[in-house]
């Protein structure tokens, strides 16, 4: 089967983890396009844990990879920021300012995952310079769950608010802020997005 699908060599539980998380941002795409905001948060929640998890696993099972980083930055880059800023336009009312934080997002995570390929993973550094990508795109749907709860719910919420907080989620990814890999960052993320999803269920 390797010789006539090469890429099927670097079959593992970690890649195959990554891609778990890509096909759950996919399917998160098709309930976003049918306005099922509680369904693709569920997906999108799915994808962050499997990203959370699928370095974890790597490390621990001696199967890091080139292959698996890449393929991992290249869904995350997908998941993250692709599907984030699809969510704004779906479930935020669209303006100007709207449209300018969705794409300073996407344009932030992008930067932040191409200096992570060419500047930290040649220093492997116990730490993640800026935000990653996974923490921003929770927080980021966070701030739209509450923004399209509130206001249907009849609480008017202006749609800068979640704009304001794209912008400033992007600046964090490509700051200089240090977050300690496989740490408190990652523990806490899994924590805070098990509390949202029941959150979610709850509200």
């Amino acid at each position: 089967m390797k010789k006539f699908f090469p890429p099927l060599e670097y079959v593992n539980i970690p890649n195959i983890a990554t891609t778990t998380g890509l096909v759950s941002g996919i399917v998160a795409c098709f309930f976003m396009l049918q306005g099922n905001m509680i369904s693709t948060i569920f997906c999108l929640l799915l994808a962050t844990f499997m990203d959370v998890i699928d370095g974890f696993l790597a490390k621990k099972l001696k199967q890091q990879t080139r292959f698996g980083e890449y393929m991992d930055l290249l869904t995350d880059f997908f998941v993250c920021c692709v599907v984030p800023v699809l969510l704004i336009y779906t479930f935020v009312e669209v303006s100007l300012l709207t449209v300018a934080a969705a794409s300073f997002y996407a344009v932030c995570g992008l930067w932040r995952l191409a200096y992570f390929i060419n500047v930290t993973t040649t220093e492997k550094q116990p730490y993640f310079t800026g935000m990653p990508v996974p923490g921003a795109m929770l927080f980021g749907i966070v701030s739209i769950w509450l923004y399209w709860r509130l206001n249907a719910a009849e609480i008017a919420v202006p749609a800068f608010a979640p704009a304001l907080c794209f912008f400033a989620l992007g600046g964090l990814m490509i700051s200089s802020v240090k977050f300690k890999k496989y740490g408190f960052c990652q523990k806490g993320l899994i924590i805070f997005g098990l509390a949202f999803l029941a959150a979610i269920f709850i509200f």
